[in-house]
């Protein structure tokens, strides 16, 4: 969640091109259930591969928020093409051809958080499996990854590292999702002194897991540039992870007092996303008492039946004393997490937004997942539509900057402008 903070961890843009799926589809003829894999999932007949399928539909369908955002923005009506996309599956020749065709269906959403987990497993398995500080709070999330955890290990992971040939889907693109790395050390920001006494610049690549080690390397630049006029946060190559990082490492120590914010989640009525919405203590309220705002989804009130607004506070905590004037930097690669600093930032006042719009898709908690019941793949899915102080949808609307740069400029070179009065 955005605030205050209910125990949402990774939440990350995982973006999958071209490369990936015709690597995939260049192995469509070899048979995925030989004796040189694991048989811990056998050849799927056309019928569990529908039956999978069938699965993922219903609690897409009655619980997913975006099929009317893919409309306007995409001209994608997702719902519509069910019988396609059955056929398409029971007709995949073995089992990393229906892994290939099921990517293929679910990337139609078009959702940077709506995807078929594949070799990225083991990054969110080791979060939502490990020692959590409230086990309450993440038990579906535990559940499913546990069951699907030895289909993996066994199975998948092995299947799609030996047709991908590289360790890991993230090395085959540029994709924003977070390497293991950044997410289990923490090492995400670097700084630099642009001039002397007046300005310095702090870049966060990832919303990575706090650590202690992080925490005290941005405390200490904090103090040594705590009597400075400005300061540049950017976050334009980051694309989300932990709301925990910006909310206890990048703002506490630079409040001289509390900020307080809150975001409204509408929620569909279907019961499977319940699960999670109590593991988080959440208590939706009925659409018809959301108070009136004029921009709100045209869907708000018709596929919606539901909404939770949640409300919270940061307050200063080491504070350095910091009194300057903070920019950050945006663009379209903030996501998730990364976006959740920026609608904190912009409806706050905390800091000027400066670059382009943003990518979107955050203020929610982390996406919920399914588990299907052949396979053992895992689907992951946002759980509710949360939305911009005015009331349009964060997703489809994103941020826009306070200043907004135009083509061809740099949001760097306009902040440096806009401190020396240019």
């Amino acid at each position: 969640m955005l605030y205050p903070f209910k125990g949402r961890v990774v939440r990350m843009k995982n973006v999958f091109i071209a490369i990936v799926l015709m690597l995939i589809a260049c192995v469509t003829g070899c048979s995925s259930g030989s004796s040189d894999s694991s048989s811990t999932i056998p050849t799927l007949t056309a019928d569990q591969k529908r039956a999978d399928f069938d699965y993922m539909y219903g609690i897409l369908s009655d619980n997913y928020p975006y099929f009317e955002v893919n409309k306007r923005v995409n001209g994608v009506d997702w719902l519509p093409e069910k019988d396609d996309y059955r056929a398409a599956i029971a007709g995949t020749a073995d089992n990393i051809s229906f892994a290939n065709e099921l990517v293929k269906i679910v990337r139609k959403l078009n959702c940077g958080h709506t995807n078929v987990i594949l070799e990225e497993f083991s990054l969110y398995a080791d979060v939502y499996t490990g020692n959590y500080e409230s086990q309450t709070s993440i038990e579906p999330w535990k559940k499913i990854f546990s069951e699907a955890l030895p289909y993996y290990n066994d199975y998948w992971i092995p299947l799609f590292k030996k047709y991908f040939n590289v360790p890991t889907l993230t090395s085959q693109s540029n994709s924003p999702m977070l390497s293991n790395k950044s997410m289990t050390d923490g090492s995400a920001a670097e700084f630099k002194i642009v001039e002397t006494g007046k300005t310095a610049y702090m870049s966060i690549s990832s919303m990575a897991v706090p650590t202690a080690g992080e925490y005290s390397k941005i405390v200490n630049f904090y103090t040594q540039i705590k009597d400075y006029d400005n300061l540049i946060i950017d976050i334009r190559k980051n694309s989300g992870g932990d709301d925990h990082y910006w909310a206890s490492m990048v703002i506490p120590p630079l409040l001289t007092s509390s900020l307080t914010a809150s975001v409204t989640t509408l929620y569909r009525s279907g019961s499977y996303v319940d699960q999670f919405l109590e593991a988080r203590k959440i208590i939706t309220s009925d659409i018809s008492s959301l108070p009136a705002k004029a921009n709100y989804p045209i869907e708000y009130n018709t596929v919606f039946s539901r909404y939770y607004t949640e409300t919270g506070t940061i307050s200063p905590e080491d504070s350095v004393g910091f009194s300057g004037k903070i920019y950050v930097l945006t663009s379209g690669t903030v996501f998730s997490s990364s976006e959740s600093f920026a609608m904190f930032c912009k409806q706050t006042g905390f800091a000027t937004l400066v670059g382009t719009i943003t990518g979107g898709d955050g203020g929610g908690m982390d996406p919920v997942e399914m588990i299907l019941p052949n396979s053992k793949l895992v689907i992951r899915f946002p759980s509710g539509m949360p939305l911009n102080a005015d009331g349009s949808s964060n997703f489809e609307k994103k941020t826009t900057p306070d200043v907004l740069i135009g083509s061809g400029e740099d949001a760097y070179d306009k902040t440096l402008a806009l401190i020396s009065g240019k």
